[in-house]
């Protein structure tokens, strides 16, 4: 997935991982990969609201 406008974080699933990536980064910058579970999990607590910031 990435961005129309370029100004996000790029996210590629392989047949192995998950790979993660500022999209403003030139070609060869930092790359992290992650296990697909680890990434569905995280995917799902974003969704859930679980890393939101605490209401004030």
């Amino acid at each position: 997935m990435r961005s129309a406008i370029g100004n996000c974080v790029e996210v590629a699933f392989t047949e192995g991982d998950v790979r993660m990536r500022d999209s403003k980064q030139v070609p060869g910058g930092v790359v992290l990969a992650f296990p697909t579970s680890v990434w569905l999990d995280f995917a799902h607590g974003a969704k859930e609201g679980r890393f939101d910031p605490p209401s004030r």
